[in-house]
């Protein structure tokens, strides 16, 4: 049986991390059997990060690891029926929210001191065990973290523009599609779906948030998604 280890849930989502969501929302599409279980110390995982996967034993982190170890294992392929070119733009996308609309969310709940409060709240009465001095040492650790990356060193409105620009190409990818590449989910849209699930059902009205509600086609396949996910 394989076992998903995430962050917490938040706001009625299995995984308040969008790497954790990305592989369990691929989980579910494919049906795989797993069980979650939700960790709030990385003191024993892998790399020290979340999430990562057991499967009797075979120990794999990296989300877009664990979803092309599962693809190998399990002989289940999302993304048979794409061209070499949807692979190409699925490949993109998936870097282009890992690696740069990732910085962007994470900045709005652990350093802008405008939803930081709102974040906090929202953490601490999910998990009643933690206390706010707690969560100073992993705010201290992001804002850091967002310095040396880049984005700690601009102004809060270039960091939010950053973000809705790669909203914006995946809303303009989407147009009226059910999903990114037709009626069929594929693993990008699984990777779509870890972020923008993450963005939209926070009960935080970021930039980001605002993007998505005032663009219904981005914001109704985000809820179809859920739908088909059954919770």
């Amino acid at each position: 049986m394989i076992t998903l280890y995430t962050y917490p849930e938040l706001f009625q989502l299995p995984d308040n991390n969008p790497f954790g969501l990305k592989v369990d929302t691929f989980l579910r599409l494919t049906k795989i059997p797993y069980k979650l279980e939700h960790l709030l110390s990385t003191e024993h995982a892998p790399r020290g990060q979340l999430p990562y996967l057991d499967d009797d034993g075979v120990i794999v982190s990296d989300s877009n690891k664990m979803i092309a170890y599962l693809t190998r294992r399990y002989q289940i392929d999302l993304d048979a029926d794409l061209t070499e070119d949807q692979r190409s733009t699925s490949f993109l996308i998936t870097r282009m929210l890992d690696y740069h609309l990732y910085w962007v969310m994470s900045y709005s709940r652990w350093q802008d001191p405008h939803y930081w409060p709102l974040f906090k709240a929202a953490f601490l009465k999910q998990c009643p065990g933690l206390t706010a001095e707690a969560l100073e040492l992993p705010r201290n650790k992001n804002i850091e973290k967002y310095f040396y990356q880049g984005i700690g060193r601009y102004e809060e409105e270039d960091v939010y523009q950053m973000g809705v620009d790669n909203l914006r190409v995946i809303h303009k990818l989407l147009g009226h599609q059910a999903f990114l590449f037709g009626n069929s989910m594929h693993t990008v849209d699984a990777s779509c779906y870890g972020f923008l699930a993450n963005i939209f059902y926070f009960e935080i009205d970021t930039p980001l948030k605002q993007f998505i509600v005032a663009n219904s086609t981005l914001a109704e396949y985000v809820t179809r998604m859920r739908a088909r996910l059954g919770y």
